[in-house]
């Protein structure tokens, strides 16, 4: 308790110690034996204990024992009693500092001392107790009043070194409190915000796949509904248009869970930094797990990733009692190709090889490049009993496709293709023996087939070209995870007689789309299926920059979800097992179709073994 002024304290003490006794004397005459009442020593003895002052105790004690010859028994019983209720009612008021329910003590306060004042027999007494009531609550006032300031600002310094942003809303969507993090992070004056709803305005929120997010579905919102979220991380779009990536919480506030009054504490951490690091970090990791177990040219399993499958299929077929097909191609006058059109000619007819395999074979089954010209393909949950015949259809309908031509931006080129396959029955072991049994069968079907010359002789073929009349070059980017795609589109398109220009590529759609706003081709060439991004991510999330930026999907998925996807975005598409229609798909997407181009038709020669 805060003690008296010293100037008060010393009249105080400076009074009662000159008139206790005769005061104890006069106000204890009247009063009945036995009955404590509110006296002098009494009064003194509150201020003893209730101001931690001895010397008013002694004081108090003084009095008592100068008036103990006037007294007799009773009455000091009675002036004793007055000074043990005094001294026990300042007690009992020093203690509401720590009680846990002060209200209750200082109604018990109040009650003893209105009893007390009731039965004293002196005027002088009821008013001194008024003056000590008054002086006690207008100090316990003003404490009060000094604790809420202080923790005010305690509450206030916290939040304002708290390096999270922390936004207070009411049910009604003002801002009722803000700290300068978060002033700082949505570039935002904390005096022009405070009390108003549209402050936040102008800012736009998308999940982590680009997906906008609703004013329903918004973090805060979702509080108020009773929805807490936890970590939720989003990409924040500011009016200037900058992004960042945001960790967003949100809690009710305690207190505040009547409908009326609703409030809600968001927290937001700017996390841009560290999530384009996971991103790329990712990335680099997919990426080199890709490359140790695929072929680096045609994006094909290697023998590494074949082995794991063959373990794979051989506890599947276990499991189900399914038999297992395993289909070895050779390529037939691919040294041919290599010695008259060059290496790069033959790597676009190994990565054109691999398109036809993945367009052919079902979703089960597994196509791998051993190496050089040689191919592998494992066919999984075949019946038992028409193992043979499903394996023997997969195979020629897969020679029937690789004997076609082939267009490459050497000219076209026919090659062909001996086959072999060897079936393993349920539980039978999957392993080199079943290779090397698959390989003897194509080495037959090779000798078979020795009589097709390795030479090529000419044959008139057409090939269309699109060639701009009188029209700057077009920038292409190119977004696709496989790098012999990229690579064969860049070669078809530098090699198609146009001006299409290769800007930039890209394996991944995060980086496709931080280097698309800093390039702005004039056309982007997307893959639709890639990990994490897809390509109609990419395209949302990049028209959200420029809007009128134009793609061309291209893909080896279905034409009817390519064609719903046209619907949707404003999408052309061409598949990839038709390349060579990619020159002219992507002057028509940039508006320079027939009306704006000329086509002039090339004669190649090429080969075409005889039968």
């Amino acid at each position: 308790m805060t003690p008296l002024p010293r100037p008060r304290a010393a009249a105080a003490f400076l009074l009662v110690a000159a008139g206790t006794g005769a005061l104890q004397a006069l106000a204890l005459a009247p009063v009945a034996a036995g009955s404590p009442t509110w006296s002098p020593v009494g009064a003194v003895a509150f201020l003893a204990v209730l101001h931690r002052r001895p010397a008013f105790l002694l004081a108090a004690l003084a009095g008592v024992a100068a008036v103990v010859p006037l007294l007799d028994s009773s009455r000091l019983v009675a002036a004793i009693g007055s000074l043990a209720l005094s001294a026990g009612l300042a007690g009992l008021w020093r203690r509401r500092e720590r009680s846990a329910t002060p209200q209750l003590d200082l109604a018990v306060l109040v009650v003893l001392s209105t009893v007390i004042a009731a039965t004293a027999q002196s005027l002088v007494v009821a008013a001194a107790l008024a003056i000590c009531l008054i002086q006690v609550v207008a100090q316990r006032l003003a404490q009060q009043r000094d604790r809420a300031a202080k923790a005010e600002a305690t509450h206030r310094t916290i939040l304002d070194s708290l390096a999270e942003a922390l936004v207070v809303l009411d049910g009604a969507g003002r801002v009722l409190r803000i700290n300068p993090a978060a002033c700082h992070l949505f570039a935002i004056d904390a005096e022009a915000t405070l009390g108003r709803a549209d402050s936040l305005e102008g800012f736009a929120f998308t999940d982590r796949h680009g997906r906008p997010i609703t004013t329903e579905d918004l973090p805060g919102r979702r509080a108020l509904e009773g929805c807490p979220v936890d970590d939720l991380l989003l990409c924040m779009e500011r009016p200037d248009g900058t992004f960042r990536w945001v960790n967003t919480s949100t809690r009710l506030l305690p207190g505040s869970q009547a409908p009326e009054d609703p409030a809600v504490v968001i927290t937001v951490t700017d996390v841009t930094e560290r999530h384009e690091a996971e991103v790329a970090s990712r990335a680099e990791t997919t990426q080199l797990r890709h490359r140790a177990l695929h072929d680096g040219l045609t994006g094909l399993p290697n023998r590494t990733m074949l082995m794991d499958r063959l373990a794979e299929a051989h506890q599947t077929a276990v499991r189900r009692g399914a038999g297992t097909g395993l289909i070895v191609v050779d390529l037939d006058g691919f040294k041919g190709v290599n010695d008259r059109l060059g290496h790069a000619v033959g790597d676009e007819v190994l990565v054109q090889v691999a398109l036809r395999l993945r367009s052919t074979l079902r979703s089960s089954d597994t196509a791998a490049r051993l190496g050089g010209d040689e191919f592998v393909v494992l066919c999984e949950d075949l019946h038992p009993g028409m193992a043979d015949l499903e394996v023997t259809h997969i195979a020629q309908r897969l020679q029937e496709l690789l004997n076609q031509v082939y267009v490459t931006t050497g000219g076209p080129a026919e090659i062909g293709a001996s086959v072999g396959w060897a079936i393993a029955a349920p539980g039978e072991a999957l392993d080199l023996d079943l290779v090397v049994k698959a390989d003897e069968a194509m080495l037959a079907d090779k000798r078979e087939r020795k009589g097709v010359p390795e030479e090529q002789r000419p044959e008139v073929l057409d090939r269309s070209v699109v060639v701009p009349s009188d029209a700057e070059s077009l920038t292409v980017y190119i977004v696709d995870d496989d790098p012999a795609m990229r690579l064969l589109a860049g070669r078809i398109l530098e090699s198609s007689g146009t001006d299409l220009i290769v800007i930039g590529e890209a394996a991944e759609g995060e980086t496709a789309i931080a280097e698309i706003g800093e390039l702005g081709p004039d056309l982007v060439l997307c893959d639709v299926m890639m990990p994490e991004v897809s390509g109609p991510d990419v395209v949302v999330a990049v028209r959200r920059q420029l809007p009128d930026q134009r793609f061309i999907f291209w893909s080896a998925t279905s034409a009817p979800e390519l064609e719903r996807y046209e619907a949707e975005l404003q999408v052309p598409f061409v598949l990839k097992d038709r390349i060579e229609e990619l020159p002219a798909a992507l002057l028509a997407a940039a508006g320079r179709g027939p009306a704006g181009a000329q086509r002039i038709t090339h004669r190649h020669e090429a080969t075409v073994p005889s039968r």
